[in-house]
């Protein structure tokens, strides 16, 4: 797909009107200089369309496309924007029929709502805000929270795993919460994801203790503890906080491979920075 955008420049001395555009073939019912669809210029008939003069280098002059000395030209540019795969380029018209191709831009995504509007790539320098917009469009408003949840049988407990917009915080969230049969729930693990971040906030919480802390993703390591500025109960207390911290951690990018595979979202866990977390 192109777009095109067209800037009109003053006639030349000898330019023509007419019904009939020599670049696109569109016929118009009154008479006019440039062509409202492309830009190029017109011709009386379809019999006089001429067949235009094109140079692949951008820095041709007008003069030097000229065979006649005393014409002044005077261009009208169609830009034709690049995709993925091709070029862009801007394309000169003059009244006479003289045309050049020059201003070549490389090949680029087009990215809308992170998103390529040509191949339909996703921004990966934006997955947790293109996962946002996903959250707040699929998900459900929970208080503060958009989230999407699925629970998932575990034996007697159960477990509730899903992936929010936290408004509050302005951040996505990855959530796992573990309920008993007697439906009371047992613990939580919540991580929070900043943008354009590698270090994300976590807390942990139970009946009996809570933890907070920040991990570092881009220096985390497999088996390494989990660092809590601030902690409540004992020592044991703390290690079984950690231990089913890594459970959690886990049960989440399970859940999150699931999900980018299920719906086709063209992302990977770790666009999301949070990969680095399974221990």
């Amino acid at each position: 797909m192109s777009l095109l955008i067209v800037f009109s420049l003053p006639a030349c001395s000898d330019g023509k009107t007419g019904k009939y555009c020599y670049n696109c073939g569109e016929s118009f019912a009154e008479k006019v200089s440039f062509c409202s669809q492309c830009g190029a210029p017109m011709v009386k008939s379809a019999d006089e369309l001429p067949v235009a003069k094109t140079t692949s280098e951008s820095t041709v002059s007008a003069t030097e496309l000229s065979t006649e000395p005393s014409h002044q030209h005077s261009f009208n540019g169609v830009l034709t924007h690049p995709t993925c795969t091709e070029k862009g380029f801007t394309t000169y018209y003059c009244l006479c029929g003289e045309s050049y191709i020059g201003d070549y831009v490389d090949p680029a995504h087009s990215f809308e709502d992170y998103v390529c509007t040509y191949c339909k790539a996703v921004d990966k320098a934006h997955a947790k805000e293109y996962m946002i917009e996903w959250v707040k469009e699929n998900g459900k408003q929970m208080n503060n929270m958009i989230s999407w949840q699925t629970l998932k049988d575990e034996g007697e407990n159960r477990y509730m795993v899903g992936v929010g917009y936290n408004e509050n915080r302005n951040c996505l969230c990855l959530i796992y919460i573990k309920i008993h049969s007697n439906g009371k729930k047992v613990f939580e693990y919540t991580v929070y994801l900043s943008p354009a971040s590698t270090t994300y906030d976590y807390v942990v919480t139970d009946s009996d203790y809570s933890m907070y802390g920040v991990i570092d993703a881009a220096n985390y390591k497999r088996g390494s503890s989990v660092t809590c500025d601030d902690f409540k109960g004992d020592e044991s207390q703390k290690e079984q906080a950690i231990r089913t911290t890594s459970l959690a951690t886990n049960a989440l990018l399970d859940f999150m491979h699931e999900l980018i595979e299920t719906y086709e979202l063209g992302i990977e866990v770790k666009d999301l920075g949070f990969a680095v977390y399974q221990i």
